[in-house]
């Protein structure tokens, strides 16, 4: 799945709460959602599946905010799998591959706050 970093969108925010807010928030938005592989599989591991559809849907939406339309995109089709009831492995599967969308992403987000 290639990119689809939409730099439109982030420089909207940019222009009504400035570069220096949503660098910040950007860095909050690492913070909090960073590690969400590591607590997909901990969840997966402990049958927590509408905890993780939460975690998604809010991924999915604070990603929205800085561009990040293909990893958004991901998270969506996370969160659907979970409600449809895919099992744990294609469930798994997707949240691996969405690590590599979020890694080129987040490095398209960061070259374009300066933030590297």
């Amino acid at each position: 799945m290639d990119s689809n970093f939409d730099i439109s969108t982030i420089k909207q925010y940019e222009a009504i709460l400035g570069k220096d807010k949503i660098a910040a928030l950007f860095e909050e938005y690492l913070k909090e959602h960073g590690d969400y592989v590591l607590k997909s599989h901990l969840l997966l591991e402990n049958d927590k599946l509408e905890n993780l559809r939460i975690i998604y849907h809010s991924l999915c939406s604070a990603s929205l905010v800085f561009g990040m339309k293909t990893f958004a995109k991901a998270c969506s089709k996370i969160e659907q799998d979970i409600i449809v009831g895919k099992t744990i492995d294609e469930i798994r599967s997707d949240v691996n591959m969405s690590k590599n969308i979020f890694d080129r992403e987040i490095t398209l987000v960061k070259e374009h706050l300066g933030v590297l």
